[in-house]
C-alpha cells in the first residue's frame, strides 16, 4: 500500500475523530463525558460547560484542518506537523494532570505518553516518507 494513501486514510480518521470529539465538547458535554464514563463531581458548572465548549471548537477546527489535509497530504505535508504538535502538548498536559494536579496515576500517564509518542513516530514516519518539501518524489538515481 502506498505510503500516501495510509497516511490520508489517517489524516481522515484523525479528522473524523476531532470532530466527533469537538461537535460533542461543543454542543452536548455531558453526553460525551458520559460516553467515556465521566462526571465531574461537583456537576457541570458554568466554567466546566464554557471550558467544554471551548475546547470542542478547538477540536472542530482541527478536525477540519486534518481532513483538508487529507485531500492532498503532499501539498499540505506541513500541516502534519500540527498532528505532531497536538502530541506533544498531549504529553505535556498528562504531565502535569499526573505530577502537577495528581489528577492521573504514573501508569495512566505513561499509557498516554506511550500512545501520543506511537502516533507521533507514525506521523513522522509517513510525513517523510518519499516526498521531498517541494511535494516531488523524490529520484532514485540509477
Amino acid at each position: 500500500m502506498n505510503q500516501t494513501r495510509v497516511l490520508q486514510g489517517l489524516l481522515v480518521l484523525w479528522g473524523v475523530w476531532n470532530i466527533l470529539n469537538g461537535l460533542l465538547s461543543t454542543f452536548a458535554q455531558q453526553s460525551g463525558a458520559s460516553l467515556i464514563g465521566w462526571t465531574p463531581a461537583s456537576g457541570w458548572t458554568p466554567e466546566l460547560v464554557s471550558m467544554a465548549q471551548q475546547y470542542g471548537m478547538v477540536m472542530l477546527l482541527l478536525g477540519a484542518v486534518y481532513l483538508i489535509t487529507a485531500t492532498d497530504p503532499v501539498r499540505y505535508r506541513a500541516l502534519i506537523w500540527i498532528v505532531i504538535a497536538e502530541q506533544i502538548v498531549g504529553i505535556a498536559y498528562s504531565a502535569y494532570g499526573a505530577f502537577g494536579l495528581q489528577q492521573i496515576t504514573t501508569s495512566q500517564f505513561v499509557t498516554q505518553l506511550v500512545i501520543n509518542l506511537v502516533v507521533v513516530a507514525v506521523f513522522m514516519i509517513l510525513r517523510s516518507g518519499g516526498t521531498s518539501d517541494t511535494g516531488r518524489r523524490v529520484q532514485a538515481s540509477a
